[in-house]
């Protein structure tokens, strides 16, 4: 399982998707910068 970023959406957002056996899934939270969602994947990984 990884986590990629997508966006931004339309409202400039940003998403964190779950990636199992080439099938994403959207996580319910956005991110207003890419960054901060790439922060928010860095502490699922240590966690």
């Amino acid at each position: 399982m990884t986590y990629k970023v997508r966006g931004p959406d339309p409202d400039g957002d940003y998403f964190i998707v779950e990636v199992i056996d080439g099938e994403e899934r959207f996580l319910d939270e956005a991110f207003s910068s890419e960054e901060d969602a790439l922060a928010a994947i860095e502490r699922m990984d240590v966690a």
